[in-house]
């Protein structure tokens, strides 16, 4: 029992999209632990406050699973969520100017898209055809390729940028029922062409990767083809984020 809960709640608050964001923060040598800390933190609390404080209608369709665990762990979810920010706010000390500017440059696309909404549109911002897509491919690739390193790195941005976009796109195709009956105008629910799509931007990045020799990126991009062949869930999406950090480990 205790197993099948412990599985749930790892699940059902995104822990692995947390921890493998997080690993993009060990690549650095020496390793910057306290980004990796931080990174963790950050991403569970905004993974987790939406769920808790803002009731996603689509969710009811899309995750019934998760809509049910966080029903029944409202409490236990929203102090966490409180001891991460506090988690945050200690491990953001240690961080540079540079780190600073990034982190805020990645906070305004997700408090946007956290926001009930937009004062601008009336609308949410998942509502906005290819906002969702662009505004969580921007803020990962921001964490993820800028975050760590003390100087902008174009490439690694725009590969992580690639790589989360797709990532999205195909999660987002999971998703269609929900998102369609709730107005949210994703690629995946508004273009029949959607796997077209899919397919061929990742022919396309797969063949950049390997002649960048970029292999990590290439791999989680076969990690995405595969999923959808088999007609994975959500978490293999997650894990296939992991690849380039894998690869960097291993070098």
């Amino acid at each position: 029992m205790w197993f099948s809960k412990a599985k749930a709640t790892f699940i059902h608050t995104s822990q692995i999209t947390c921890i493998v964001t997080s690993l993009y923060a060990y690549n650095r040598e020496p390793t910057q632990w306290y980004l990796m800390f931080f990174i963790y933190f950050a991403c569970f609390f905004t993974y987790n406050i939406e769920r808790v404080y803002q009731k996603s209608p689509e969710d009811i369709i899309n995750h019934p699973q998760r809509r049910i665990y966080l029903q029944k762990n409202q409490t236990t979810i929203r102090y966490t969520c409180f001891l991460s920010i506090l988690a945050c706010s200690y491990f953001v000390f240690f961080l540079s100017k540079f780190q600073i500017l990034a982190l805020i440059i990645a906070s305004i696309p997700t408090f946007l898209y956290l926001s009930p909404k937009l004062y601008f549109s009336k609308k949410r911002l998942k509502e906005i055809f290819l906002a969702k897509e662009f505004s969580i491919a921007f803020s990962w690739a921001l964490i993820t390729a800028v975050l760590p390193y003390p100087e902008l790195n174009f490439k690694l941005f725009i590969l992580c940028f690639i790589l989360a976009f797709i990532n999205v796109i195909a999660c987002d195709q999971l998703d269609q029922k929900g998102d369609s009956k709730n107005k949210i105008k994703t690629l995946a629910n508004t273009s029949e062409q959607a796997n077209a799509y899919i397919y061929l931007l990742c022919s396309i990045y797969v063949i950049l990767c390997v002649y960048l020799n970029e292999w990590g990126f290439a791999l989680a991009l076969i990690h995405i083809l595969f999923a959808k062949k088999i007609h994975a869930s959500h978490f293999q999406y997650d894990l296939a984020l992991i690849w380039p950090t894998l690869i960097v480990l291993q070098s």
